[in-house]
């Protein structure tokens, strides 16, 4: 059940296409495959350093939704590049 509310949010969120099963017995939810934006986030989160700014910002911010988190992630993503290589993105 755990599993299933998971899928569930994700797919609410657009980070997976998931497939609602549920019946009259329970939720049950299906993982088909991530979407763009899924990927989008893992690509963003992979870096260390992204991570490490972005949980600290929304610990100080008291933010938890994840759609928050991936903007926040962008903006640190370009700010690291920034500082490491010199490349400003807008």
């Amino acid at each position: 059940m755990d599993v299933s509310y998971h899928v569930m949010l994700l797919h609410e969120a657009g980070f997976i296409v998931g497939e609602d099963l549920s019946s009259d017995d329970g939720l049950e939810w299906l993982p088909k495959r991530l979407t763009y934006k899924g990927h989008e986030f893992l690509d963003t989160v992979r870096d260390g350093e992204v991570w490490r700014r972005t949980k600290a910002g929304a610990e100080k911010a008291g933010v938890a939704g994840l759609g928050i988190l991936l903007e926040q992630e962008k903006a640190y993503g370009k700010e690291v590049l920034k500082e490491k290589l010199g490349i400003e993105l807008p």
